[in-house]
């Protein structure tokens, strides 16, 4: 499994061995940037003096996302931190309708700051690069490799820059009616993943 945080910590820790790093999300993603090297940090330890500024700002998706975030990353990326973004989705589909996503997240930083995310996840191809390589498929052979995703502009269009395979699942905010204007067409469509399967069993 290849989470869009531990993707764009791997690739952070490549320009910025050993760095302290804001990590604005949830606790898992501060233990995939601790996983690769990197030293992450909280708003709280930045704003009681206990932590040295830093280098980069790694931003995921969460429910605490609050003003004292917004300011202190800001601030942060302002100063020189280099500004990450797990991935850039507006929204997600949830149990109740479509929720702010990472993308809206980044947004206000960006806003505030100043200052462009560089964005690792989905739909840049960096993320379905680490996968492929982690499969043992490098990039000559993404074709051997099948992405299944419900969003055109993140998950379809991102494993075609790749150049991966893809089926368009028909279960999130994307409808067939919007394949046609997608920045990449999908190989295959499906209404659900059980039809996935069982078209590939």
């Amino acid at each position: 499994m290849l989470t869009s945080g531990a993707a764009t910590a791997h690739v952070v820790a490549a320009e910025h061995p050993g760095a302290t790093v804001l990590s604005i999300g949830t606790d898992s993603l501060a233990r995939e940037i601790e996983d690769c090297g990197l030293r992450p940090v909280t708003v709280a330890e930045i704003e009681a003096g206990g932590a040295p500024e830093p280098e980069a700002v790694i931003v995921g998706g969460g429910a605490g996302f609050d003003y004292e975030t917004l300011r202190v990353s800001a601030n942060a990326a302002r100063e020189g931190a280099a500004l990450w973004a797990t991935n850039i989705d507006a929204t997600y589909p949830s149990t109740r309708g479509l929720v702010p996503g990472t993308g809206a997240i980044v947004a206000a930083i960006e806003y505030a700051s100043g200052i462009e995310a560089t964005n690792v996840g989905k739909p840049e191809p960096l993320m379905f690069e680490q996968a492929l390589e982690l499969l043992g498929l490098i990039p000559e052979r993404a074709k051997a490799a099948l992405m299944a995703g419900d969003t055109l502009g993140s998950d379809i269009a991102g494993a075609a820059r790749a150049g991966m395979r893809t089926a368009f699942i028909l279960s999130g905010r994307d409808g067939r009616e919007q394949i046609e204007e997608a920045p990449a067409a999908p190989d295959y469509v499906f209404d659900d993943l059980a039809a996935l399967a069982a078209a590939h069993a």
